[in-house]
C-alpha cells in the first residue's frame, strides 16, 4: 500500500432507496456521489477516508456478521437525535469496559452500525 488509501465498505442492497434514505437523511452521513442504472449506487462518507457504497441489487441477502464502527464526538446527542427521527437502536446507549460510550443501529440491509464516543 502506498499510504492512507480509501477504506470502502460495499453493501449490496435489496432496499436501495430505503438504504439511501436511512444513511443520508436519518443517520446524516455525508453524500459523496451516486450514479444511475444499470448498476446504480451511492457513496457516503463515514469518516475521513472511510466510505460506504450502497449498490442497488434486488434480491440481495441481508448482511450477516459484518458491522462497522463510527467514532462520534457526542454519542448521547446522536442517539437522542436518531430516536427523535424514529430510528430504534438495536443495542442501547451505554458505557463499554474498553472506554467507549456507544449504541448500535441496523440499516435496512442488516448492516450493524456502532456509533461510539471515547470517554
Amino acid at each position: 500500500m502506498n499510504g492512507p488509501g480509501e477504506v470502502r465498505i460495499v453493501v449490496p442492497s435489496a432496499d436501495y432507496d430505503g438504504s439511501v434514505h436511512f444513511h443520508g437523511a436519518l443517520l446524516g452521513f455525508e453524500f459523496q456521489r451516486s450514479w444511475p442504472d444499470p448498476g446504480r449506487g451511492t457513496i457516503f462518507t463515514l469518516s475521513g477516508n472511510a466510505v460506504l457504497e450502497l449498490l442497488d441489487e434486488p434480491g440481495a441477502p441481508q448482511v450477516a456478521g459484518l458491522f462497522c464502527s463510527v467514532g462520534v464526538i457526542d454519542a448521547t446527542s446522536l442517539a437522542e437525535r436518531l430516536a427523535g427521527l424514529g430510528v430504534v437502536p438495536s443495542a442501547p446507549l451505554g458505557p463499554k469496559p474498553w472506554g467507549h460510550l456507544s449504541f448500535e443501529v441496523t440499516d435496512p440491509n442488516g448492516l450493524r452500525i456502532v456509533f461510539f464516543e471515547v470517554i
